[in-house]
């Protein structure tokens, strides 16, 4: 059978069920794409928190450029997300294929072979909804975010598209002390309420949000989420890296009971840091939070391959629609800072009886991106650069070497989040720890002076320091001119997909 022929033959199929189900299923590539656009232009930026900041702000919505591309989309993907759900924060496979495919269930016979793609797009989708909920652009809150965690950024399982099933629920350590961080970003939130103009954190209160937030039941869940099981000791079928959350966490609720000034526990836990490693993950990450272990070497956020998916399942999902593109009403931009779905059940009820709802969403939302006002750049929130060197931080990985040697790991679970001693180290990565300890041996050796005991293991010579500063790229040869885009300079050249990708963002963790 040709592929023309499948295609005609699946789409019998879809226009033979319910109406709701068509339009799922028809906009199933619209969504997975949009929420492909949306997340390339974060974790893309994900080094740049001013970037980051500009993109997500509604009021700074300039005339062109990554801001104006950024805001339309999102007004688009929110528009998509409601032929889905409107109750939920979340997509399900039961709202792509509603009455026939239930969560923790198996996919539906008529959908064997494509529950991959479709799982794939929905945790797409998802990811991003948790990360706009960390930007602002929803208004979900702290306890979406805490409870969803797990799901989104450590998924359970994925079908391969083979009946098959890939495992991925392990606890990993980057994803631990993510997880401790969002507490700990969570607890400050529920504190501003309660400190009001005063700087003093008010004790009972302080026990009372911490009881809840590190609350005992933290264990159950873990082992209930990967064993399916509930079981009277959760200690005994934890796994090490669950044990150690568990033991961070501690660490953590005793750390924060010490603080009796606000403004300095929001100075210690800044929320740009927890920003900044968050989308630093994702962006390292992103093929694993999608496809799961076995698909670590796909790139989800790249343009999609015709030939990696059955034909049908690209037609079923919307590859084939008409240019017709009847009006749909755009909800006003104050809807866009209220955080919940935008507009009303009627903004595309009107569509649903047409298979071109997808195209006129688009065009719509298009449209509607010419009308947006040029905010003043000094309505862009400032976050703040480069972290410097405390003296306390110093001090610390001087202890740290003196103890442990350049042992990098070692001296994070020490002095990192949720470390055994103290958390002074708690916004520094073994990069940076390894940099800095480096740089104080090249400083001793090119002035002479006694190279501290603790340093002498530390990598890093003079002439290892020379090589490195004459060694010179070679100078490309000059590019064609060529007439600007918007495309061009969003995404890199036309002719390659992987243009301005960062080269770890499929890496292994």
């Amino acid at each position: 059978m040709s592929d023309s022929e499948r295609m005609k033959r699946f789409d019998g199929i879809i226009q033979s069920l319910p109406s709701k189900l068509q339009l799922t299923l028809s906009s199933l590539s619209l969504l997975d794409n949009v929420s492909t656009q949306l997340l390339r232009l974060l974790v893309l930026n994900s080094g740049s928190l001013q970037v980051i900041a500009i993109l997500a702000d509604s009021m700074a919505f300039l005339s062109s450029g990554e801001t104006e591309i950024f805001q339309t989309l999102l007004k688009l993907f929110k528009q998509i997300r409601m032929i889905y759900t409107e109750s939920s924060p979340l997509i399900t496979v039961h709202d792509v294929a509603p009455g026939l495919w239930y969560p923790n269930s198996a996919p539906p016979l008529l959908l064997k072979g494509h529950e991959a793609y479709i799982v794939s797009a929905i945790r797409k989708a998802n990811i991003l909804i948790f990360l706009l909920t960390v930007l602002g652009c929803f208004n979900y809150g702290f306890e979406f975010l805490q409870d969803s965690f797990l799901d989104i950024l450590c998924p359970n399982t994925l079908f391969t598209g083979d009946g098959s099933v890939d495992p991925n629920g392990k606890f990993l350590k980057t994803q631990a002390i993510l997880y401790l961080d969002l507490k700990t970003q969570a607890f400050i939130s529920a504190l501003k309420d309660q400190v009001g103009d005063s700087d003093e954190i008010p004790g009972l209160k302080q026990h009372e949000i911490l009881d809840s937030i590190f609350d005992n039941g933290m264990a159950d869940r873990l082992v209930l989420r990967r064993t399916g099981m509930s079981v009277g000791d959760p200690n005994e079928m934890m796994l090490p890296s669950e044990r150690e959350f568990i033991e961070r966490c501690v660490r953590r609720r005793e750390t924060l009971l010490q603080y009796s000034s606000y403004k300095k526990l929001v100075r210690d836990y800044e929320w740009g840091h927890f920003v900044k490693e968050l989308l630093g993950y994702c962006n390292k990450n992103m093929g694993l939070i999608v496809w799961g272990r076995k698909g670590r070497g796909k790139s989800p956020l790249s343009s999609l391959n015709d030939s990696e998916f059955d034909p049908q399942v690209l037609y079923a999902s919307g590859a084939s629609i008409s240019e017709e593109t009847p009006a749909v009403e755009m909800p006003s931009d104050n809807d866009s800072l209220a955080g919940a779905p935008l507009g009303s059940p009627q903004t595309v009820t009107g569509a649903f009886e047409t298979t071109d709802t997808t195209t006129s969403i688009a065009s719509a939302a298009v449209s509607a991106s010419t009308k947006q006002p040029i905010a003043a750049a000094n309505m862009v929130k400032k976050l703040k650069p480069k972290r410097n060197w405390t003296k306390d931080e110093e001090d610390t990985l001087i202890a740290g070497l003196k103890e442990v040697g350049p042992s990098w790991s070692k001296i994070l679970d020490l002095y990192g989040p949720g470390g055994k001693i103290t958390e002074a180290l708690k916004n520094r990565s073994q990069v940076q720890l390894k940099d800095k300890a480096r740089n104080w041996k090249l400083a001793y050796l090119k002035t002479g002076r006694r190279l501290p005991e603790y340093l002498t293991k530390v990598t890093g010579t003079i002439e290892r320091s020379y090589k490195n500063k004459q060694k010179t790229a070679p100078i490309p040869a000059p590019a064609p001119e060529r007439e600007p885009s918007e495309a061009s300079e969003l995404f890199g050249s036309a002719t390659t997909d992987a243009a301005g990708f960062d080269p770890n963002l499929e890496a292994n963790m």
